[in-house]
């Protein structure tokens, strides 16, 4: 039995919103804890995010209602908070939309890893 543990959208744009709950410390606190357990399991930790290209318009629905496009990368809402507990060892895959399996390298990298739990 092989198990992960997925991280999905922790990036400022969605962590520093004002209608986060839990807010976003206790949030950033809880996720470390769960980060560090996994670890301790020697578990892979994967940290999925959304990310859309500086030029595009290829936004979710919703941000292109707003004209509020969120996630653009090397901004700083496209950024980990400071505060989580992110390492180089960690595997990092990215998304444009709302399914972490759209891009398919990181369902190789499931199945190339044998891996039989997720935990999310």
């Amino acid at each position: 039995m092989r198990t992960v543990f997925i991280t999905v959208d922790l990036q400022n744009d969605f962590i520093d919103h004002q209608l986060i709950s839990p807010k976003a410390n206790l949030l950033i606190q809880k996720i470390n804890q769960a980060i560090e357990i996994a670890d301790d399991l020697s578990w892979d930790i994967i940290h999925c995010r959304t990310k859309i290209k500086k030029k595009s318009t290829d936004w979710l629905p919703h941000w292109q209602k707003n004209h509020s496009p969120k996630c653009i990368e090397n901004t700083s809402g496209f950024d980990f908070p400071d505060a989580l507990h992110v390492y180089a060892k960690h595997k990092f895959f990215y998304k444009k939309y709302y399914d972490i399996f759209e891009d398919k390298k990181l369902e190789r990298y499931l199945k190339q890893k044998k891996v039989t739990d997720i935990i999310i």
